[in-house]
């Protein structure tokens, strides 16, 4: 932890691509960390005193139970992380420096597509509304339809339009 320079470092082996990973910290870690701060001499996050080496025990079992969580992965966590910065759109190239990938398609795996940029897309099958005139037997109607091109396949049978 270098935390002057705002970095954790995953050592070789400690990854699970076996390569070595410097971690970007952002201000909401930094404070999480200033606050262990002292709590033990090589370990950041301790309990009674001792540094907590397993994770997934009976008691953190138990409190998922009691929060109603389910089917529950830590790697699931992998996911929603680079899904967030994906969905505020960070450039896969960034995420997979980040994440320590070493392809797009394993950046692709994980991180679940956002679609905003399908927007502009999307935008252009925006038509303008406009006033149609039908002449149904004898009567003339004006229809206003947001998606007039439909009503040029509409089947008109006894003056109602399905």
């Amino acid at each position: 932890m270098d935390m002057d320079r705002r970095i954790a470092t995953i050592g070789h082996g400690d990854t699970k691509n076996g390569d070595a990973l410097g971690v970007p910290l952002n201000d909401l870690a930094l404070a999480v960390l200033t606050r262990q701060q002292g709590k033990h001499k090589t370990r950041v996050f301790t309990y009674a005193g001792r540094p907590i080496c397993q994770v997934n025990t009976q008691a953190w079992k138990k409190a998922l139970i009691r929060c109603g969580i389910k089917n529950f992965r830590w790697h699931d966590l992998c996911h929603s992380w680079a899904t967030w910065l994906r969905q505020k759109d960070v450039p896969t190239w960034v995420l997979q420096e980040l994440g320590g990938w070493k392809s797009e398609s394993m950046v692709r795996r994980y991180a679940h597509s956002s679609v905003k940029h399908l927007q502009p897309y999307a935008e252009q099958l925006i038509f303008q509304a406009q006033p149609r005139t039908l002449k149904i037997g004898r009567k003339r109607r004006m229809v206003k339809m947001g998606l007039y091109p439909l009503l040029d396949t509409a089947r008109v049978v006894r003056g109602c339009f399905w």
